[in-house]
């Protein structure tokens, strides 16, 4: 039979072979390529480019025209076509219930978060561009274990993590029927980690510049940290009971982790974050006496025991704010100094910068501006936001009250630079001291511009 099979192959011209098998499914081509020897030749041996260019671009968006940070693509290069394409194809399977020896579950999360890194940038916001790496990846992850919290410290979990935060609970909000209820439990139970891991003072030292970075010299993302941040706000805007809420809320889509894709406008390059403008920033915050409570004393088996926030008493402060931003020279700033603290100390060995990548297309960025709540109280801005070692733009600002800086913002971009989903981060005091309090925030561009009189009652 095989030999029956090779001489029928063998009298096919290639090209036919190969433009008949771009029309099937990646796992067709592939069980195909399993039928004979003459067949594992023309798929693998060599592979291909065509054929596996093809097949890819059903699928997935041209990583040529993915947006990079940090580097320049190399059009001479050779992009690996088939390997990317059935890597991502065994991570689904994984994701599936499938067992794939050859891939460890990293292998399979790093996958996964390079079809994130390869979705295009926006370029016209008012044309109709969906990205199919966003389609392909929503569609694989619902109902999907792959992400599932592992309770542990590890690269692996830093993954787990910034994979939960782009999905940003879409894929469990989307869930109907028979698995709500599950499912609810599920996103409470996740509420309650998020919270005890976002009130625990501890992780607001020096040593991780009071946000949401791991403890090094550099600021290296915690998407530990930040899929906190993340699930606590999002669950409180859920509650809010005005209906305006469910409409000022921050996009939670694949789709708006694309770069340039925050604004309906016409993208300013110099303003490569997409800084100016008008902003909705959502601020949570505990009463003080129970973040005390909470980090200090026995309460519940405490100190910092998840039971405390399961008292159906207990309550969590939202805050819808208004941020209106523009650049401005490093100059006019009055705290500029607090605003570059820490940024350009050197490593002990090695003397490696710890303030952003060599990038020249993005240099960092300083702007001032205002902040209006619900209840009047308006405070001055002034910040800046740079690249950090990996390639995530950070944010960092003073709220300023009467000439005093009282407090300050560490934020993280999510998803690509000037993405529709925004920035996430931590507020805290701008002194520092020991005890004071701290909370998420999740500001981005709404649609529209907040209007005082009906979103803010």
């Amino acid at each position: 039979m095989a030999s029956t099979s090779l001489s029928i192959l063998a009298i096919i011209p290639p090209e036919i072979a190969e433009h008949a098998l771009s029309m099937c499914r990646v796992k067709d081509v592939v069980s195909f390529s399993e039928t004979c020897w003459g067949a594992y030749r023309i798929v693998h041996d060599p592979p291909p480019p065509q054929l596996w260019r093809r097949l890819f671009l059903t699928k997935f968006d041209d990583p040529w025209k993915a947006f990079r940070i940090g580097d320049k693509a190399d059009t001479s290069a050779v992009y690996n076509w088939r390997g990317v394409l059935i890597r991502r194809y065994q991570a689904a399977q994984v994701a599936h219930g499938k067992d794939v020896p050859q891939l460890s579950r990293k292998d399979v999360l790093e996958a996964f978060l390079s079809v994130v890194w390869d979705i295009p940038p926006l370029i016209d916001p008012k044309e109709d561009d969906t990205s199919r790496n966003a389609v392909w990846l929503s569609l694989t992850l619902r109902n999907s274990k792959i992400i599932t919290t592992h309770q542990h410290w590890s690269d692996e979990y830093q993954l787990e993590a910034q994979l939960r935060a782009y999905v940003a609970l879409g894929i469990d909000s989307a869930t109907h029927g028979p698995k709500l209820r599950s499912v609810y439990s599920r996103l409470e139970a996740r509420r309650t980690g998020s919270r005890t891991y976002t009130y625990n003072l501890e992780h607001y030292k020096e040593r991780n510049h009071y946000g949401p970075y791991l403890y090094s010299p550099k600021r290296r993302v915690n998407w530990v940290h930040v899929e906190a941040l993340m699930n606590v706000v999002q669950s409180n805007i859920r509650e809010i009971p005005h209906q305006w809420a469910q409409e000022v809320a921050p996009p939670v889509n694949l789709e708006f982790l694309r770069a340039n894709s925050s604004s309906t406008e016409t993208h300013n390059p110099v303003d490569w974050a997409g800084v100016e403008g008008s902003w909705a920033r959502y601020v949570c915050f505990m009463d003080y006496r129970e973040l005390f409570a909470f980090n200090f004393t026995s309460m519940y088996g405490g100190p910092r025991n998840p039971a405390y926030f399961n008292d159906p008493s207990f309550r969590e402060a939202t805050r819808l704010i208004r941020l209106d931003l523009k650049l401005t020279s490093p100059d006019k700033l009055k705290f500029r100094g607090s605003m570059d603290a820490g940024y350009d100390i050197a490593e002990e060995q090695g003397g490696e910068s710890v303030s952003s990548t060599s990038d020249p297309r993005y240099p960092t960025l300083y702007f001032t501006g205002s902040s209006r709540g619900s209840i009047g109280n308006e405070a001055t801005i002034e910040g800046n936001v740079r690249l950090g070692v990996d390639k995530v733009p950070l944010w960092r600002f003073v709220s300023i009250y009467d000439g005093h800086a009282q407090w300050s913002s560490e934020g993280v971009q999510i998803g690509h630079v000037n993405s529709a989903m925004g920035v996430v981060g931590v507020w805290t005091s701008d002194t520092h001291d020991e005890g004071d309090p701290a909370g998420p925030f999740w500001f981005w561009k709404p649609t529209r511009p907040l209007d005082e009189a009906n979103d803010f009652m």
